[in-house]
């Protein structure tokens, strides 16, 4: 068990996965494989298929989080209100260089030249996981196995723009054991929820773990709600 999260480790820091970020993702895990071991299940029982390529399931699971397949800079979750004070001043005073130089050209100018940043100083702007459901209307629960008495058709997952301004695109992604699936939603409005409902794959082990995110948007300062875990074990 140990051993399979230190491979995972390994390749968090091949991949250049952030260490808080890494230590997280490790901490999950072992609470998940120890969980499964105290109720004498196989790493197989969690993680399907995965848990015969540690390298593999590393990788994929940091590329579902976003962490991933992309360039330092796009990583930096939370870009300094001063940078983008900053920004919007220099768009503005590039604006105003062009209306003077139309002006002494003698061409005709806009009355007006606005300039609006696309993230508002102070605002609040981010999306999060709400809730995993199954029918009847049973929630998951978070921090513990949910044993249900009978294998459902479908889970339903609902994410939100909990911020006050428009998220577009919106991304979320889920993985249950070694399913992955992934949705954008190209316009959130300001605090609306959206529902995905998922047909539950066939072949799943008897007990595995759901997980599901949201990529973190320009501007977002709370990214603790971006992601959620649900344990869950089926009847026998």
């Amino acid at each position: 068990m140990s051993e399979f999260v230190e491979e995972c480790r390994r390749e968090w820091k091949r991949l250049r996965v952030p260490r808080t970020i890494a230590d997280e993702m490790a901490d999950d895990l072992t609470a998940d494989l120890q969980e499964a071991e105290a109720d004498g299940a196989s790493v197989e029982d969690v993680l399907g298929n995965g848990a015969n390529d540690p390298r593999a399931f590393a990788a994929a699971w940091a590329s579902e989080r976003g962490i991933t397949g992309r360039r330092a800079s796009d990583r930096i979750r939370n870009p300094p209100l001063v940078a983008l004070v900053v920004l919007a001043v220099a768009l503005v005073a590039a604006g105003s260089a062009v209306v003077a130089l139309l002006a002494r050209s003698g061409a005709p100018h806009p009355a007006t030249l606005t300039v609006a940043p696309s993230i508002i100083p102070g605002g609040v702007i981010g999306t999060s996981v709400e809730d995993a459901r199954v029918a009847p209307n049973i929630a998951l629960a978070l921090g513990r196995r949910t044993v249900l008495q009978r294998r459902p058709a479908s889970i339903t997952f609902v994410f939100a723009n909990t911020g006050a301004q428009v998220v577009a695109p919106a991304h979320l992604t889920i993985q249950i054991a070694e399913h992955t699936y992934r949705y954008t939603v190209a316009r959130m409005a300001p605090n609306t929820r959206k529902s995905i409902r998922i047909a539950l794959p066939a072949g799943l082990p008897r007990r595995f773990v759901i997980r599901a995110s949201t990529r973190p948007v320009p501007g977002e300062t709370n990214t603790t709600n971006n992601q959620a875990a649900w344990r869950v074990a089926l009847p026998a």
